[in-house]
């Protein structure tokens, strides 16, 4: 109850696009193979958003990205999409963020690496900062695994990437 005097739920206007960025990624730990990811995202503001009178609270966004994972020798299409949540100021400052997606790849072996499938289920947590002019600095440990959701019997090798990023924010 506390949590719902403090924090209103705000009905105002999306922001609609929120952020458009370039992330570079490599692989936290080598299994088979060494991997690396670049790519184009964006995020687009949803109207859900609760925050106290001194501007703290959560957000949230769709985010979207296209891009390139380049690992065992191969590079291949990986588009993902899905929710994210921020807790920070006002979009001003540090902020911690997670969220949620799917990822596609166009083949799901690169290299001695098998993903089991070209669906992936992707998690991640991080932390932002975005100056006063409007850059954003992230970095976020994001994982992304078949979840032996869609292949029950597919080898579920996952992969961990360091992601650090540059956007701007609209």
């Amino acid at each position: 109850m506390l949590t719902l005097i403090i924090f209103s739920a705000r009905n105002a206007q999306a922001r609609v696009w929120h952020d458009l960025g370039l992330r570079t990624a490599f692989s936290v730990v080598d299994k088979k193979e060494n991997f690396h990811q670049y790519d184009v995202f964006f995020n687009y503001g949803t109207p859900l958003e609760w925050r106290n009178s001194d501007g703290w609270g959560v957000g949230t966004r769709f985010e979207c990205s296209l891009g390139a994972l380049h690992g065992g020798k191969e590079t291949g299409f990986i588009g993902s999409g899905g929710p994210g949540v921020s807790f920070n100021r006002s979009d001003s400052g540090v902020s911690l963020d997670l969220g949620v997606n799917i990822s596609l790849l166009d083949r799901r072996r690169f290299g001695k690496q098998d993903f089991g499938t070209p669906v992936l289920f992707g998690a991640y947590l991080g932390f932002s900062y975005r100056f006063d002019n409007g850059l954003r600095a992230e970095y976020r440990l994001h994982h992304v695994s078949n979840g032996h959701l869609l292949t029950p019997h597919a080898p579920n090798p996952g992969l961990d990437l360091h992601m650090f990023g540059l956007s701007w924010g609209f």
